[in-house]
């Protein structure tokens, strides 16, 4: 009778392990579920106010700019198109997403760029360069 009730613990212990298990495996992809969630909203926040700061340069004109900080690396790709430019803001991580953002100015920027960034109108032509 004894080693049975031990049997049946032990099967019982083994159980509840294999269901934390389960429950830990579970919490470990609901977690990397929101931080790429959380990296996305960071990206398209960081590009939206990158897009802001360029128009608002642009209309400014020649010599003035504005610095900033941007929490994601970004590439930008200026496309000419027929009421001014379309600015194409994408993640330097590879991420498979991009943010459009038209602007009346060209806007040239280094690939990669985060952190303090200075947005930079120079004879009609939109600069970003990091610090």
């Amino acid at each position: 009778m004894k080693g049975q009730a031990s049997l049946e613990y032990l099967l019982l212990s083994l159980v509840a392990l294999s269901m934390l298990a389960l429950s830990f495996s579970a919490l470990i992809a609901i977690r990397e579920a929101a931080l790429r969630g959380a990296s996305a909203l960071e990206f398209e926040k960081s590009a939206s106010m990158l897009g802001i700061a360029a128009r608002e340069a642009c209309a400014l004109g020649s010599g003035n700019g504005r610095e900033m900080r941007i929490e994601s690396a970004i590439d930008t790709e200026s496309v000419k198109a027929d009421s001014g430019w379309m600015v194409r803001f994408s993640p330097s991580s590879g991420q498979n997403m991009s943010v459009v953002r038209p602007c009346p100015c060209e806007v040239e920027g280094q690939e990669g760029i985060s952190g303090v960034v200075y947005v930079k109108n120079e004879d009609g032509k939109i600069r970003i360069k990091g610090r």
